[in-house]
């Protein structure tokens, strides 16, 4: 009972616009999740609120260690202007950029430092370009890329994609409900794939290192041809959608 109110306390102190240099930040920023995060993150952090299975796609499920170090910077973003294609709003005109560093510090601290094992940052690979070599060209061929071509991509996407986000591309596949939290990515999403932060580069990375915390696999086994053309019939789809 003391710790909630003095949590209280804390949080009109800060949405007073007063300073926390008294006040256990972590117990405001407990306040502050409690306040405008549990309904769909959940009480444990885990994307099961009480308004979670009313959302599409599902809230994110912080339980996911290895996303929180990979994906730290996304975070504060996030916070600030929202996702497009999804239920989370923007709260830069609710919260004050103190008050969203704090909610970063509350997840880092109730997820990592409780991880089972170490995780570390995420891997970084740049995009190739039309001409350059062939990553997986092992014996030397000289074979350099090609822009993608969507009719190449389709075949590629209906042989190694379908299974978890499914013939319509819409995160529905067969295997979807066994992965569990989260689902397979909507990939005619317009709202979330037309964002400028969702580069071709950063599909690029989804697909050749995977995701981390997510079910969403490296496929390093795929030539950088076919994820160009990957990329190339998911833009096309999301075109389509428009």
């Amino acid at each position: 009972m003391k710790k909630e109110v003095m949590g209280l306390v804390a949080l009109l102190v800060v949405l007073a616009g007063g300073s926390v240099a008294d006040v256990d930040r972590m117990a405001v920023a407990e306040k502050l999740y409690d306040t405008y995060c549990v309904s769909c993150h959940g009480e444990d952090l885990d994307g099961n609120g009480e308004v979670a299975e009313l959302l599409d796609p599902y809230p994110r499920n912080f339980n996911k260690y290895q996303f929180v170090i990979a994906y730290k910077d996304r975070f504060k973003n996030s916070l600030l202007h929202g996702v497009a294609g999804s239920a989370m709003p923007p709260w830069k005109n609710v919260l004050s950029e103190d008050q969203i560093e704090m909610l970063v510090e509350y997840i880092e601290m109730k997820i990592v430092d409780d991880a089972p094992v170490t995780a570390y940052k995420r891997l970084r690979a740049d995009m190739p370009k039309p001409g350059d070599a062939e990553r997986l060209d092992y014996r030397g061929s000289g074979a350099l890329l090609e822009v993608g071509d969507v009719e190449r991509g389709y075949e590629a996407y209906h042989k190694h994609c379908t299974s978890c986000h499914g013939k319509l591309a819409n995160g529905k596949g067969p295997n979807a409900i066994a992965l569990g939290h989260a689902m397979p990515r909507n990939l005619i999403n317009k709202h979330f794939l037309n964002q400028p932060e969702i580069t071709d580069e950063r599909i690029y990375r989804s697909i050749l290192l995977g995701v981390a915390g997510a079910p969403m696999p490296a496929h390093d086994h795929l030539s950088d041809q076919v994820i160009l053309d990957l990329i190339a019939f998911i833009r096309s789809n999301v075109e389509e959608a428009n």
